[in-house]
């Protein structure tokens, strides 16, 4: 599906489809919004010869508030289909603490806290705009990435240990969503997203943490201004 979203878009940027005239849709915008995303965090440990060492760990319903920004530029074709390009960038805190396990128990001497930084995506549009040129409703799909740091606390030890590992997270997020101009250059947008990253590696200790941060699931509303 993200395939043929971004291949149905760039052909229609280089072909010679006649371009709408006027249509308020057409050309630049940016904004903001606000949302909710939840995911979650979980690891394998690995000793220092890559054997599974028992131990594990699980932060599930990362859920968290984002704020943030997008720019984008649009194209509405004569048949009032719309091609187009979105960047955003925004912040989350969501954070969660867990006892790790060891064979599948809870060891309450060892814990992992995982917590959600920014994200950010570049991504193509593909809609249809209708309601007298007011409404949009559009697919995209594109490239995302996200930060998560994970804190390995040991409190066998005196102090106790910690151990910090924070990676960017990449891959691909795919959605939908829906826009409708309210006054003049003025429109409000609500948007649904999927987004499936790649795994990383923490060091921790003498061993390696390999933790998987997917899936994330998103909603957002904001308020776009079309120049």
């Amino acid at each position: 599906m993200l395939k043929n979203i971004l291949g149905i878009s760039a052909l229609a940027f280089f072909s010679n489809f006649a371009l709408a005239d006027g249509n308020k849709f057409d050309g630049p915008y940016a904004g903001i919004h606000i949302g909710y995303d939840t995911s979650y965090a979980n690891g394998t440990a690995y000793d220092e010869v890559s054997y599974p060492s028992g131990y594990t760990f699980s932060n599930s319903s990362l859920g968290s508030t984002v704020f943030g920004g997008f720019v984008g530029f649009n194209k509405v074709l004569t048949n009032n289909v719309l091609v187009g390009i979105e960047a955003d960038y925004e912040f989350q805190d969501a954070d969660k603490t867990s006892s790790e396990l060891d064979g599948g128990e809870p060891d309450d001497n060892f814990s992992v806290k995982s917590k959600a930084g920014d994200a950010a995506s570049f991504r193509a549009k593909l809609g249809y705009v209708f309601n007298e040129n007011r409404t949009l409703a559009y697919l995209t799909a594109g490239y995302a990435i996200e930060k998560l740091k994970n804190t390995y606390i040991d409190t066998v030890e005196e102090p106790t240990l910690t151990s910090t590992s924070s990676n960017w997270y990449k891959g691909w997020t795919v959605g939908a969503g829906g826009e409708h101009f309210v006054y003049d250059n003025l429109a409000i947008k609500a948007e649904f997203r999927y987004t499936d990253d790649d795994n990383q590696v923490d060091s921790v200790y003498s061993s390696t943490y390999k933790v998987n941060f997917q899936p994330n699931k998103s909603v957002r509303i904001g308020v776009a201004y079309h120049f």
